[in-house]
């Protein structure tokens, strides 16, 4: 019989029997638990080596007393793990821990959590996950679970001896981390790997839960690190550095710890992060006070643009410059040479950055999670990888890194809804329509049709209003979608539709190290013709396709329910560009004149979309004046909810404003009443047809696969407004939104008196080229999207300033 020695400690001979039991308690709890012997060899030992002699009846009796069970359950370790966690958090050194007045022996509970761990070991990720960070709610986590505050009745910390004459620490002295006992550094190492797996598996509520706010700053600035590391590599895949490190990336010039764009964080933390390592801090989170308050880098209030031409022919040469005299790792992207061959695929690169933590700045030993076991489950994660760098290839507007990932085995796109991505992040500037055009033509599934509304119940539409009021509003999201309530930015608004700033500009990583969890409105600007160019040509390349999704699909946005009755109030698609065009008007920039509205409701009409639908809906809900005494929910066309704005809300407006709200109603109510107009004079005939040029939808191939025709004065002036954006831009302050050339003063009128639009000034001085029998432009785009040079008669366009142009081909 094994039996323990005596470590000759007070016998407590004085004290009477009764007592001696509270005397033995701890010792008898380690014979018979720790060290399992059993009641009766308790007792001998008890009695040969404390002279403690008691029989077995009676230690059963104080072992029910004391509530000792044979062993401790792993719900009990559990449980003192994350109360001894609380403690090591909130930088105490615990000494030890009992459960019901006995102590848990440590050794078996840095067993539990060897053997916890290594159970968990084996660990993918699930989804998508570090491109929608960016994405997710800002303030839905909290930053402590309310459980964590208190220790349970059952449990007591107990503190470690005190070590007297203890020399003070030096400056070269490890840090608090490598001071932990081994029970402490497991239990730090279980929280991180927990950490870790709440994270990949998306669950940033728990990820987030009881971290303390400088355990929060760490990790939420190391994960915001690593998407700038991702959007920057498949923003240049194909040219430039081939390896983008921490020094690249210029972390040191930007602390982006304070805040992370649309990230689970707390905004304006200024907390000092505690006990980091000496290397690492010297660059991470050091601002100084005058930096802190330095005015943030401003971007500029002109928009730049993409000019869409015909596909030139011509023979390549190869590119003069050599690698002697251009230096990739050079400031200028323009003085970057492209690839050869890409050194690796995008995945392994992005693996890579995981493994070897050289996009931060941040050590791996400071953070508060297992960097080894993200590193680890990426690379057994390849589907969820390729997911990862397909959506930052469209983030990033990589044209050509789209082009080599869309066929990529084990891709799956539902986890990102590639095409509300690309909406969310929309660049009038450099790509315009053309990722829509990628993904509609590449994808082999049918993912329009499957995606098209995506996981809160929104359409591409719907992304692509929240892009018109997130550029060109101060709207909020829960003014938009009430399930959106915890976001505090919308998705995509590091992005600027008209190029005047990136999710790696100067201007927005300054304004995320200085804690703001939005855009300023001062950086905004009206709805622009680079922006309605964007969205009106994203909308014909959505909704233009025979394998295209339904333009009346319902919208989800603007949706409430009667509180009454209980009865959803969802809008159709002309119902929420409405309350597009009336937030615009109420919230939107100043020299907002609505022609971007109307716009898009002209584009959508010439599409397909169906502008009599009627939906149940509650003006005075939408409005917040509701009072809910009553069901206030009607039946009502678009056209009937915009005439339900009350006077009250109008008397804020412009007179710009007034304008292009009436043009807008007038234009919409010509559509209902000539929704099937035809050509003047025409009708259906046919015999002359050769005599009158033809778009692409008029052609044999294309004639009769369109199941709406929303008339001849509605294309036609669909041509108007797509001359008007082909051709002017605002290039100075101070210049005039709209030209000359284009009035809505005369469209206003021209639909009230259902006269139609023939007599618009450009088409009276024949400034267009003549226009299809149906009135669109004769392009031969298979969308019907036209150029300058398809559109107008002569050059009158004011887009020469090439700094700010850039060019993109379309094939005849």
């Amino acid at each position: 019989m094994e039996v323990a020695q005596s470590s000759n400690p007070s016998l407590f001979l004085d004290v009477p029997f009764s007592k001696r039991w509270d005397c033995h308690r701890n010792t008898i709890y380690r014979l018979y638990i720790d060290d399992s012997q059993s009641v009766e060899d308790v007792a001998k030992i008890m009695k040969r080596d404390y002279q403690f002699d008691a029989s077995v009846r009676q230690y059963k009796y104080h072992f029910k007393k004391w509530n000792i069970p044979k062993s401790v359950s792993s719900e009990v370790k559990e449980k003192a793990v994350q109360v001894l966690g609380k403690r090591i958090r909130d930088g105490s050194t615990p000494g030890g821990i009992r459960y019901k007045g006995v102590e848990i022996d440590k050794k078996k509970l840095r067993r539990y959590i060897s053997d916890d761990s290594r159970l968990k070991s084996d660990f993918a990720m699930t989804n998508s996950i570090f491109g929608r960070w960016n994405l997710s709610p800002a303030s839905d986590y909290p930053t402590s679970g309310a459980n964590d505050c208190l220790t349970p009745s059952d449990f007591s910390v107990f503190s470690p001896p005190v070590t007297r004459d203890q020399p003070t620490p030096t400056a070269d002295a490890t840090s608090p981390t490598d001071q932990l006992t081994p029970t402490a550094r497991a239990i730090q190492t279980k929280s991180h790997f927990e950490r870790s797996v709440y994270l990949l598996q998306g669950r940033m509520d728990e990820f987030l839960r009881g971290m303390s706010p400088p355990e929060r700053k760490l990790a939420t600035t190391w994960i915001h690190q690593f998407w700038i590391f991702s959007f920057t590599t498949a923003k240049h895949w194909g040219r430039g550095p081939r390896k983008w490190t921490a020094d690249l990336l210029n972390l040191t010039g930007f602390s982006e710890g304070l805040s992370l764009p649309s990230s689970p964080t707390t905004w304006g933390l200024v907390n000092e992060i505690s006990s980091p390592s000496n290397n690492t801090r010297q660059q991470y989170g050091a601002q100084s006070t005058d930096r802190q308050h330095r005015e943030n880098p401003q971007p500029s209030m002109l928009c730049r643009w993409l000019i869409h031409v015909a596909e030139p022919t011509y023979t390549p040469i190869s590119d003069p410059r050599t690698e002697e005299n251009v230096n990739d790792n050079e400031q200028d992207p323009n003085n970057w040479q492209q690839w050869d061959e890409d050194p690796c695929p995008i995945v392994e690169c992005l693996n890579d950055g995981l493994e070897s933590n050289s996009f931060s700045n941040i050590e791996t030993q400071d953070l508060p999670l297992s960097t080894s076991l993200i590193a680890k489950a990426a690379a057994a994660s390849p589907g969820a990888m390729k997911a990862e760098a397909m959506g930052f290839a469209i983030m990033a507007r990589n044209s050509g890194l789209v082009y080599q990932l869309i066929d990529e085995p084990g891709l799956n796109l539902s986890t990102i809804y590639p095409h509300h991505l690309a909406a969310s992040y929309l660049d009038g500037s450099s790509t315009c329509c053309d990722m829509f055009c990628l993904l509609i033509d590449l994808v082999k599934q049918n993912s329009m049709k499957r995606l098209h509304v995506n996981d809160l119940g929104h359409t591409v539409l719907d992304s692509l209003m929240l892009t018109i009021l997130k550029g060109h509003t101060s709207c909020t999201p829960i003014m938009v979608d009430e399930d959106m309530k915890t976001m505090t930015r919308f998705p995509g608004e590091e992005v600027d539709i008209c190029g005047r700033w990136d999710a790696d500009s100067p201007c927005i990583r300054a304004l995320n190290a200085h804690g703001s969890p939005r855009i300023p409105f001062s950086w905004k600007h009206m709805f622009c013709h680079t922006a309605v160019q964007a969205v009106c040509h994203a909308i014909v390349r959505i909704f233009s396709e025979r394998h295209s999704p339904d333009i009346n699909t319902p919208s989800g946005l603007f949706t409430r329910s009667c509180l009454r009755c209980g009865l959803k109030l969802v809008p159709g698609p002309v119902h929420t560009l409405v309350l597009t065009a009336l937030n615009l008007a109420q919230r939107g920039c100043p020299g907002e004149n609505l022609f971007g509205m109307l716009a898009c409701l002209v584009c959508l009409l010439a599409t397909g979309v169906d502008p009599t639908a009627k939906a149940d809906l509650s003006i005075d809900q939408l409005l917040g004046i509701d009072e809910q005494q009553e069901c206030t929910h009607i039946a009502m066309d678009p056209l009937e909810l915009g005439s339900k704005v009350p006077p009250g809300a109008r008397r804020s407006w412009s007179e710009d404003v007034m304008l292009g709200w009436d043009c807008f109603m007038a234009v919409l109510g010509f559509a209902q009443r000539k929704e099937n107009q035809s050509h003047p004079g025409r009708g259906n005939d046919e015999d002359d047809e050769d005599e009158e040029p033809f778009c692409t939808r008029c052609t044999d191939e294309y004639r009769g696969s369109y199941e709406t025709t929303p008339g001849y004065q509605i294309c036609l002036l669909w041509s108007v407004i797509q001359t008007e954006f082909l051709t002017y831009r605002r290039l100075q302050d101070g210049d005039a939104w709209l030209s000359e050339n284009f009035d809505l003063m005369a469209v206003r009128d021209g639909a009230n008196d259902n006269a139609g639009f023939s007599h618009l000034h450009i088409l009276e001085r024949q400034m267009m080229k003549p226009v299809c029998r149906c009135g669109r432009l004769p392009t031969y785009h298979p969308a019907g999207l036209a150029t300058n040079d398809e559109a107008c008669s002569f050059y009158f366009s004011n887009l020469e300033d090439w700094n700010r142009s850039k060019f993109s081909g379309w094939e005849d």
